[in-house]
């Protein structure tokens, strides 16, 4: 960001030469109302409302698979809480490269929409895989394949996904939606914790893969189905 401007003419820093955009200026609104109005208007949209379950289930396999993995691996594989979390911080490294590398390749290459019906697929997959396998929960190499895959997973599928959310918001209030698709994915995090808390009454840590697993199959119909947009005048303007 200290080195290239998103449009030609804008300060790198506040005390550099520069302005604003034509075009931020034209569509800068100014006031409270038509901001709220705007974002409102833009959020209920059908396929704006079909997107917003997708988003909660990505919130919730990262709530979820995030409780689970401590206690998987304290619990199933006896390691200390030291180990796992050594493990998890490594598997979000590596995850970060996945996102800064392969994420954009299969944005660019096959589109953000078939991408991420590509990432829900796997993420049903490795669901699957751990409901069948619980007597493989206590193996070490196991579990650190479960981690890896998973962390990799979620930062591809949020990589690819996110030009969708982009797609849909209304160029005048832009910031405030996209902040809005974020926060129902976070809330979708809150709902995992919850619903974690009921483990031992949906007959443990297993059923909770089965949970998950059936919102990937939702948020992967819904993906499949709904006709999501596949670029926008301002995306246009960029590449022009």
């Amino acid at each position: 960001m200290l080195l290239l401007t998103e449009r030609a003419g804008e300060r790198l820093v506040p005390w550099s030469a520069g302005d604003v955009h034509p075009r931020n200026r034209a569509i800068h609104v100014g006031a409270w109302w038509p901001i709220l109005k705007s974002t409102a208007l833009s959020m209920i949209r059908p396929v704006s409302l079909f997107w917003l379950p997708v988003l909660l289930v990505r919130g919730f396999h990262f709530g979820m698979f995030t409780a689970v993995t401590p206690l998987i691996g304290t619990g199933n594989v006896g390691w200390s809480e030291v180990r796992v979390t050594s493990l998890v911080g490594t598997a979000q490294l590596v995850a970060g490269i996945l996102g800064l590398t392969l994420g954009g390749w299969l944005g660019d290459t096959f589109g953000a929409k078939k991408s991420t019906i590509a990432m829900f697929a796997a993420l049903l997959a490795v669901s699957a895989a751990m409901w069948f396998s619980v007597a493989n929960w206590g193996d070490p190499t196991y579990f650190i394949a479960f981690v890896y895959t998973w962390y990799g997973l979620d930062v591809l599928i949020t990589v690819v996904a996110l030009p969708i959310s982009m797609r849909l918001c209304d160029p005048r209030v832009a910031a405030t939606q996209f902040t809005l698709y974020m926060a129902t994915a976070n809330f979708g995090i809150s709902v995992a914790a919850w619903v974690l808390g009921f483990s031992r009454q949906l007959s443990g840590l297993p059923m909770m893969f089965v949970l998950v697993f059936t919102l990937h199959l939702v948020g992967l119909m819904l993906v499949v189905l709904v006709k999501f947009p596949r670029g926008t005048a301002v995306e246009d303007e960029v590449a022009a």
